[in-house]
């Protein structure tokens, strides 16, 4: 199990069994180079479409793992992912789990990816970038701040102020500078106040392997 809730107001990924063998890819902290995005298609349709944002944060059993929005995972899909909007070739998807109460899902790719470390839920004004593909356009930055956190006001939920940021962001890393790490995952933004996005914390606790 990747990720288990730890209480109502955070979010708890499970890292098991980091890969720590020379050669295998170690966590460093820039969100950007583990950023991707996340392409799906019908299981007969031909052709991929841009789906939402996501990040790689964990490499093991020869596999690295994703976080992405758990709205974004549907049934009857196949999913896929590129790097860049020039990328040639795709990597193939396997979804592992969605978290539909915490609004996050998990899926792996069988390549060596960057990673971005997952960090803890922030406090109320840390400074925060979020990386991202908005409506498949290319990976953009936006700067901003933690405005409210996760409260029974706010759902439980991050409360982030973003200015300018673009719809479409979903699944995308709220990565904290004072951290160097993801603190939470891009699940929506407020129509009535659209500089100001809804994501889901984050909690990052190591286990022994099972």
């Amino acid at each position: 199990m990747l990720l288990r809730s730890i209480r109502k107001t955070v979010l708890a990924l499970v890292i098991l069994g980091l890969g720590v063998e020379t050669g295998l890819p170690q966590s460093a902290p820039d969100a950007s180079a583990a950023t991707y995005a996340l392409l799906s298609r019908g299981i007969f349709e031909p052709e991929w479409s841009f789906t939402c944002t996501a990040f790689a944060t964990e490499w093991r059993n020869n596999r690295t793992y994703l976080l992405t929005a758990g709205h974004c995972i549907e049934p009857r899909r196949e999913y896929a992912l590129i790097p860049d909007k020039e990328a040639s070739e795709i990597m193939t998807v396997t979804v592992e789990k969605v978290f539909r109460k915490q609004d996050v899902a998990v899926f792996s790719v069988a390549e060596i990816l960057n990673m971005v470390p997952l960090g803890h839920s922030p406090a109320r004004a840390d400074k925060v970038s979020i990386i991202g593909w908005p409506h498949g356009m290319g990976k953009f930055r936006y700067d901003g701040r933690i405005s409210a956190a996760p409260s029974s006001a706010t759902k439980n939920m991050l409360v982030v102020y973003v200015p300018g940021v673009e719809k479409g962001m979903s699944g995308s890393a709220v990565f904290c500078s004072n951290q160097g790490a993801v603190c939470g995952v891009v699940v929506g933004i407020y129509m009535a106040s659209p500089a100001f996005i809804a994501a889901e914390p984050i909690y990052n606790a190591t286990l022994p392997q099972e």
